[in-house]
């Protein structure tokens, strides 16, 4: 009797799917509706509102960023954001018009989700974005993004761990035609 209770709630618990809670798709959800109200010229500006660039920037920088000063972080911190607003607006054509869905979401962890949606636009056929989403000091924030297989934040961090690598750069070297704009 033990050995088939045991069984059972073994299996009960293999099929159950892993869905993440509530909060994480309802977040991304409010993202969405926003999204719905806004411009398309406002998009990328309210998508990056949602990330924490902090936690972001951190990540993007990899080991580069231990021993970073705090001067260097702030900077890099700036031109990140600046990097995600116009690589998003570039974009911002793929999400105009669009119908971005909830569909499922998994679990990492208590505090790390992924969100899955379904963007229909009529410029393109349905593509499948995930949003990855942390919960820092009770709320959720944005943390990567996936479109068409690649992870933003990855990459970013590939291509800047990269050009850090290189002898002589530096993290001053990141980025630094996406402020030149905004020097003036």
């Amino acid at each position: 009797m033990k050995k088939s209770l045991l069984t059972i709630i073994a299996f009960g618990l293999l099929a159950a799917p892993a869905s993440a809670g509530p909060e994480s798709e309802a977040h991304i959800r409010t993202l969405i509706d926003q999204m719905n109200h806004t411009s398309q010229a406002g998009e990328a500006d309210l998508i990056v509102n949602y990330v924490d660039m902090p936690r972001v920037s951190k990540f993007v920088l990899g080991k580069y960023g231990r021993d970073a000063s705090q001067e260097d972080l702030d900077l890099f911190r700036s031109r990140l954001d600046r990097f995600m607003r116009n690589f998003l607006a570039s974009r911002s054509a793929e999400l105009a018009d669009a119908h971005v869905e909830v569909l499922s979401s998994v679990d990492r962890s208590d505090t790390d989700s992924i969100v899955v949606t379904r963007v229909s636009s009529p410029l393109r056929d349905p593509m499948l974005m995930r949003w990855r989403v942390l919960r820092r000091d009770g709320d959720w924030r944005l943390v990567d993004v996936e479109v068409h297989g690649m992870w933003l934040a990855i990459e970013q961090r590939a291509q800047v761990v990269s050009l850090l690598d290189k002898h002589g750069a530096n993290i001053r070297d990141i980025y630094p035609s996406e402020t030149s704009a905004s020097a003036n």
